[in-house]
This record gives structure tokens, C-alpha cells and sequence, in this order.
């Protein structure tokens, strides 16, 4: 009896092995499972996050360039930081900001942190070129339409940005050596702490006339939050001339503390192609040709004073 029960109990539990290795549950998934699939197409859209440095006066233009990229670049997920340039680039100096690209308006940010072994070197290209205009309000009361209109007594304040570390600057005050009138106007000049707050200077009546890059204009974003949708109250009188100072590019570079410089290759490389041009051109910047895409800027003119 009891040889017939141990024989009993070991073909009941032999059926129990066999059905619970029957359930279609507890089967080892195939790869054709449709969990399977998930995971493979969950594995094909990983994307390799690449973090931009856009300085204020591009940011309207990333930010439709921002609506596509991914969709161009298989494997990337594109993230904007927005700075005022200088402070952007006093950041990554300080060891404060780890980011890919380095997105500059002109070249004295670029040369700051190529002096301090922050980029990878080859990796500079110049995405876009912008100029410098005289700016008025709207009602131009004092007749403003050229640079030596800046003298007339009835004009009290000229704004500008700063013309120490910031490329804009650094080339409005050559244009003013050069034009033999930044003697004379030093008392009148205001600067405003960049150059995105050149405009809001002139809507505040706190200057009478300004001088900076054109697409300021146009730019929508600035980095103290009021609305620059609006730019009734300012208009651009003339375009200065630009023998005045070398081309000013909008140059974008790896930074050397990248963790991904291959994604971020090519991210320089898409800002180049025809995709991002209508982006550009819809706030006033000039795709730069194939042969500008590397060029360095001439030096800065030997301006008199």
C-alpha cells in the first residue's frame, strides 16, 4: 500500500509539472512576442541628449529649429539653455555649466574660452551672420539717420551694448573709432548689463537712440521676461556701414566638457544645411555660405583713439 501511494503521488505530481510547463503564460518568451517588439522599438528611439547654449538674440530662431531637429537627427534629443551671451560664457569659464554646444553672437566669447582650453579644437562653425544697425523710436523726434546724427546736442543718450567681453559691443565702439565719433559721444553712452536689454533701454526712454545688431529687432524672447512681440516703439533708421568692422558671425562650437561630442557634431552639422535656413532668415540672420562656415573673422579694424 504504501509503494502504490509514493507511486501515486509522484504521477500527480509529474501531470502538475507537465501542465504548469504547458501554460501559455509561463512560457519563455519568443522574440517575434509582442513584448518583445516593445522592447526592441523602446531600444530604437533611446535618444543621446544633447544640451545647446543659445545666447538671447538667437533664441527665437532655435526655438523653431528646436520643432524639427529630432525629427532630421535619428537618436538625438535636442535641449536649449538660454543665456545672455557674456554670462554664458563667464559660466562655462567658472566650471558652472556642463553643456555640448557653445552658441556665441561673435567671436570675443569664442576666443575666451579657446584661451582657456574650453572647446574642441576644429570644432568652431559659423552657422549664421548678422549686421549692426542704428536704432531710433518710432517718432524719430531728433531727425536720426546716420551715425553722426549722435552728436546733435538734442540727442542726450545713446545705448549700446557693452563693449568689453561682448563681441557686439566690441565691434559698435571700433565703428565708432572709426567713424572718429567715440571721443565725442563718451558721455552720452549708456550701457545696458548685455545686449538684449539695448531695446528695452530705448522703450524705457533711457536713451534717445541705439546702436546694435539689426535682428535684435525681430528677436522675441528676452531674458527678463517682458514682451518683445511688440517693436512699434523702435525701428531701425540705417544699416551701419560694414567697412566699418569685420563680418560678424554666429559661431557654434563642442564644448570640451561634452559627454556626447559625436552627437553634438552633429547637431553643428544640421545647423549648417538647408533645413534650418528658413528659420534663420524668418529673424533677419543670413545662412553663411559653405565657404563661411569656417572662415575666422578678420581682425578687428585698427580704429583710431
Amino acid at each position: 500500500m504504501l509503494i502504490r501511494g509514493l507511486k501515486l503521488a509522484c504521477m500527480l505530481a509529474a501531470g502538475a509539472l507537465l501542465v504548469t510547463a504547458c501554460r501559455p503564460g509561463d512560457r519563455t518568451p519568443s522574440p517575434n512576442a509582442p513584448d518583445a517588439r516593445r522592447l526592441a522599438q523602446r531600444a530604437q528611439t533611446v535618444r543621446v541628449p544633447v544640451k545647446v547654449l543659445v545666447p538671447c538674440g538667437l533664441v527665437s530662431a532655435f526655438r523653431d529649429i528646436a520643432l524639427h531637429i529630432e525629427d532630421h537627427l535619428p537618436g538625438i534629443r535636442f535641449r536649449m539653455k538660454i543665456y545672455p551671451v557674456v554670462e554664458m560664457t563667464d559660466h562655462v569659464l567658472a566650471g558652472e555649466v556642463q553643456a555640448d554646444v557653445f552658441v556665441s553672437l561673435g567671436y570675443k566669447e569664442i576666443e575666451r574660452l579657446e584661451a582657456a582650453h574650453k572647446i574642441v579644437k576644429g570644432s568652431v562653425r559659423n552657422i549664421a551672420r548678422f549686421e549692426l544697425a542704428l536704432i531710433a523710436t518710432a517718432d524719430n523726434p531728433h531727425a536720426v539717420k546716420d551715425l553722426p546724427d549722435l552728436l546733435k546736442p538734442e540727442i542726450k543718450h545713446v545705448t549700446m551694448p557693452p563693449p568689453f567681453e561682448n563681441s557686439v559691443g566690441y565691434y559698435t565702439q571700433d565703428v565708432l573709432k572709426r567713424a572718429k565719433l567715440w571721443d565725442e559721444l563718451q558721455p552720452k553712452l549708456v550701457y545696458p548689463p548685455d545686449s538684449a536689454q539695448v531695446i528695452k533701454y530705448m522703450r524705457e526712454g533711457r536713451a534717445d537712440a541705439a546702436l546694435v545688431y539689426d535682428t535684435c529687432l525681430i528677436e522675441t524672447y528676452t531674458p527678463t521676461g517682458e514682451s518683445k512681440g511688440v517693436t512699434g516703439s523702435v525701428e531701425k533708421v540705417a544699416m551701419i556701414d560694414p567697412q566699418l568692422y569685420p563680418p560678424m558671425y554666429a559661431p557654434a562650437a563642442i564644448l570640451l566638457n561634452s559627454r556626447e561630442p559625436d552627437a553634438a557634431n552633429r547637431v553643428i552639422e544640421y545647423l549648417l544645411t538647408d533645413a534650418v535656413k528658413p528659420s534663420l532668415r524668418k529673424y533677419g540672420y543670413r545662412p553663411t555660405t559653405p565657404a563661411e562656415a569656417s572662415k575666422r573673422p578678420t581682425a578687428s579694424p585698427q580704429a583710431p583713439g
